[in-house]
């Protein structure tokens, strides 16, 4: 009976770890601080938890493909999740646009370009799930040990990968810390 358990538990350990190493869990992240953008974006403003702007990432960028103008998704996060309540966080999600729309926007979307500016960046090809663990994580001692500080609201692009996968880039704005 007991070899029997011990076998099912490596059988599940397995299947775990094999779970964790695909979805990213044990991926390294490398961080460079680079001028990045301008970012020519369509969105809408949520309020909320950052995890459930999908639906909002998903409609502008139907209306993108639409127009066949390619774009990925991206998410500018506000607020500090860890100094405001989750229900009030503040967020803009759409899409980066390769170019202008022809046409006029629907009521639900905005449209604005985000300056190019100093980036501390990082990416994480893995699940979107793991990202903010592995790269939130590690962003507060890159910032301490190089003397950085942040300077406004965090930018994430999403691409979708061909294994189902999404690839995040991560733009945190930075400025020399006083």
């Amino acid at each position: 009976m007991k070899k029997i358990i011990l076998v099912i538990f490596l059988v599940l350990a397995g299947i775990g770890a094999f779970f964790l190493i695909k979805l990213g869990a044990f991926r390294n992240v490398n961080f460079e601080v680079k001028t990045a953008g301008p970012f020519n974006v369509i969105y809408q403003e949520h309020i909320g938890p950052y995890h459930k702007i999908g639906p909002l990432v998903q409609e502008a960028q139907k209306f993108a493909a639409s127009l066949n103008i390619p774009c990925q998704g991206f998410g500018e996060f506000l607020d500090d999740p860890s100094k405001v309540e989750h229900i009030r966080l503040r967020s803009n999600a759409g899409c980066v646009l390769q170019s202008e729309p022809t046409v006029g926007l629907p009521v639900t979307l905005k449209q604005k370009t985000i300056p190019a500016r100093q980036f501390l960046t990082a990416e994480f090809d893995g699940t979107p799930a793991f990202g903010p663990i592995k790269v939130y994580g590690d962003v507060g001692d890159y910032l301490y040990k190089n003397k950085l500080q942040l300077d406004g609201a965090t930018l994430e692009i999403y691409q979708d990968l061909p294994d189902g996968l999404v690839k995040t880039k991560y733009y945190f704005p930075v400025k020399a810390a006083p």
